[in-house]
């Protein structure tokens, strides 16, 4: 009896120390969203890991703008995200492709905030350009957008 005992608080040890160990996971901001509001039509899907690190950050952003001529649509990767899972809000940057005339190569900031679902309950979600892919600061101004559709979280 005193081996088995012994050999369980040896088994919950290890278990914690393996516990204590492992890498916490990284904070994040998914969310899949419409915009509207001041005649602007907007989709975006995105996906943002990191802590403000743009050497560690990533993720990936899907957007389109149906009232651009076109309509606007593209595909860009997260270079910089920072995101506080204790105020539900994250920032991240990415660039826009090539293939858009005078868009091209512009780096665009979003900054988003996690109210609660669906997203129409608060969610905001916002966006500016900045000078380059080291500026995921939240405290940069964004032009906000109405969440019309979706949702997106803080976690």
């Amino acid at each position: 009896m005193k081996k088995i005992m012994f050999a369980s608080v040896v088994m919950f040890l290890a278990l914690s120390v393996i516990a204590l160990a492992a890498p916490s996971p990284t904070p994040k901001a998914t969310g899949g969203i419409w915009m509207g509001g001041d005649g602007a039509h907007q989709q975006i899907i995105f996906s943002a890991f990191g802590t403000g690190n743009p050497a560690t950050s990533k993720g990936s952003v899907e957007y389109w703008n149906y009232d651009y001529p076109g309509p606007l649509h593209y595909v860009a990767n997260v270079l910089c995200a920072d995101v506080d899972t204790a105020d539900n809000q994250a920032s991240f940057v990415f660039q826009i492709p090539s293939g858009w005339p005078g868009l091209s190569g512009l780096y665009v900031l979003a900054h988003v905030t996690d109210l609660g679902t669906p997203g129409t309950a608060g969610d905001t979600y916002g966006h500016t350009v900045v000078g380059d892919a080291t500026s995921c600061s939240n405290s940069t101004a964004v032009t906000n957008y109405a969440v019309t559709a979706g949702n997106l979280v803080v976690h």
